[in-house]
C-alpha cells in the first residue's frame, strides 16, 4: 500500500480530514488538482460551529492571524433584508469569521502537512482501482501535470473533492 488513508480534495473537507487522520498515526496522502492559493467562488464565511472546528485543528483564529469576526447573517434578495445574530451556545462561540477561500483552503492543507499528512498538488484523481473480484476500491488512478499517469493504493479512499 501507498498510504493508509487516501483523500482526493485538499479543499476544507480533505484538508481536515486529513488532519485529523494524520494526528491519529495514520499514513494520509492527500491528492490535489490545484496548486494552492487558489480562488473559489463560494464559502468566504464560516459558522459558530465550523469555528468549533478550526479551534480542534489548533488553527489561530484570532484577528491578527488574518480572520474577521462577524456577529450574524445578514441576507438580501427578492426585495427583503433579514439580519440574525448567531445563537448563544456553550459548545460554540458566539460569532461566525470570514477568510478569503484562496487564504483558507491553504491555511488548512499547511496544517494537515505539519500533522504529517502528505500533500501533493497538481495531481487529478482519474478514477478509482477496484478489485474486480469482490467489487472493493483499492485506490486511485492519477495524472499528474506532466501527463504522468500512475496508481495509489490504500485501504480507505475518501472522496473531498467537491462536486
Amino acid at each position: 500500500m501507498d498510504a493508509d488513508v487516501v483523500v482526493v480534495g485538499a479543499g476544507p473537507s480533505g484538508s481536515s480530514m486529513g488532519y485529523h487522520l494524520a494526528r491519529g498515526g495514520l499514513d494520509v496522502l492527500v491528492l490535489e488538482k490545484a496548486h494552492f492559493p487558489r480562488e473559489k467562488v463560494c464559502g468566504d464565511g464560516l459558522t459558530p460551529r465550523a469555528i468549533t472546528q478550526l479551534i480542534s485543528q489548533g488553527i489561530d483564529i484570532s484577528e491578527s492571524a488574518g480572520w474577521v469576526r462577524n456577529k450574524g447573517l445578514r441576507i438580501i434578495g427578492g426585495g427583503m433584508r433579514l439580519e440574525m445574530d448567531w445563537p448563544e451556545l456553550t459548545s460554540h462561540p458566539p460569532f461566525g469569521l470570514v477568510r478569503q477561500r484562496a487564504d483558507f483552503d491553504e491555511l488548512l492543507a499547511t496544517n494537515a502537512a505539519k500533522a504529517a499528512a502528505r500533500i501533493r498538488y497538481g495531481v487529478t484523481v482519474t478514477g478509482p482501482v477496484i478489485d474486480d473480484r469482490t467489487g472493493r476500491v483499492l485506490g486511485v488512478t492519477t495524472k499528474n501535470e506532466h501527463g504522468e499517469l500512475a496508481e495509489v493504493r490504500a485501504p480507505l479512499v475518501i472522496a473531498a473533492d467537491g462536486t
